[in-house]
């Protein structure tokens, strides 16, 4: 549901001449929330919060960067377009482990029976969402996936086999 990834969709979809083609949009694929970090230069939340809290929520797979208050318009609850979602789900700041909770019931209940019927999916998201999907497909362990490293504009294909095993992975060029 954010603005950069719904954009990026609709230049695929035109590209593609797929503007027909049904979209399920769904706050659980948003990009992990950073918190009190979120907007902020890194100098800056240094300054504000500590080297430890940027450094650890950057690099240790269950560090969770320092809260959002409830009443912070950087919340998500306090946006209109999760006004129907319970502010109890939406998060105030995030680990990459939380993101992976957060964005595994979707892709358990909506993305994966998809792909069980054949259907090509694609999925528009950003980095650390992406990286907690690929985690899934890869079992990757929580040390691998912080070190993942996914490129920025690059469609990432997987192709997987009966039992939803990755054959191979690659960029498209």
């Amino acid at each position: 549901m954010l603005e950069r990834a719904v954009d990026t969709l609709n230049i695929i979809r035109a590209e593609m001449k797929l503007e027909k083609t049904p979209i399920i949009q769904d706050w659980r694929l948003n990009e992990r929330h950073y918190g009190a970090l979120e907007g902020l230069q890194r100098w800056e939340a240094i300054k504000k919060f500590g080297i430890w809290p940027v450094l650890a929520s950057q690099i240790l797979y269950k560090a969770v960067p320092p809260l959002l208050e409830m009443n912070d318009p950087r919340f998500p609850g306090n946006q209109l377009c999760y006004q129907n979602i319970n502010q109890q789900l939406l998060p105030r700041a995030e680990s990459m482990a939380q993101t992976l909770e957060r964005v595994h019931p979707c892709w358990q209940n909506d993305i994966l029976p998809e792909i069980k019927l054949g259907k090509r999916v694609l999925i528009v998201s950003h980095r650390n969402l992406l990286r907690t999907l690929v985690m899934q497909l890869n079992h990757l362990s929580p040390w691998q996936v912080m070190k993942l490293s996914i490129a920025t504009g690059k469609p990432l294909c997987f192709e997987l086999d009966d039992q939803l095993n990755v054959i191979r992975n690659y960029y498209l060029q």
